[in-house]
């Protein structure tokens, strides 16, 4: 009875091994299906910060009923902008941080931006100061 049981467990580790990447770079390299959730004040939303390309990644929200599909309503490219957090403060508003550093010829710049989006991805709104001559850096959009 006892050598069933260990041969089951072994067969068990076997089978999750295969099933692994060989490439050690391939393993190191996945990213998680989602780096951050959130739910709304009433319950009746999730938010979730997903891998979007290359280095990106996206915000996207999805009603806790059965059957309903995920929008995304942001997204950052993450060349230079990264997406950090996104928090609710009503039950169909959230606030986000985006980061990044630009690369100068003599030093790193990092920045954040705090910024608010509709849950369905309407009436984007930058909060955080507008830059100017003390923050150093100058994003564009585009």
């Amino acid at each position: 009875m006892k050598y069933r049981l260990v041969v089951a467990v072994a067969a068990l580790f076997m089978l999750s091994a295969a099933d692994m990447p060989k490439d050690s770079a391939t393993v190191f390299g996945v990213r998680e299906g989602a780096a951050q959730v959130s739910l709304s004040p009433d319950g009746s939303k999730i938010a979730f910060i997903a891998p979007a390309a290359g280095q990106g990644a996206a915000l996207y929200t999805v009603g806790v009923e059965e059957g309903a599909r995920p929008r995304r309503v942001l997204v950052a490219s993450g060349a230079p902008e990264r997406l950090d957090r996104c928090n609710w403060v009503a039950n169909d508003r959230l606030v986000c941080t985006v980061y990044g550093v630009i690369y100068n010829n003599v030093e790193p710049l990092p920045f954040t931006r705090v910024v608010a989006v509709d849950a369905d991805g309407a009436n984007q709104k930058l909060l955080s100061n507008r830059t100017n001559f003390y923050t150093r850096i100058s994003i564009h959009a585009g």
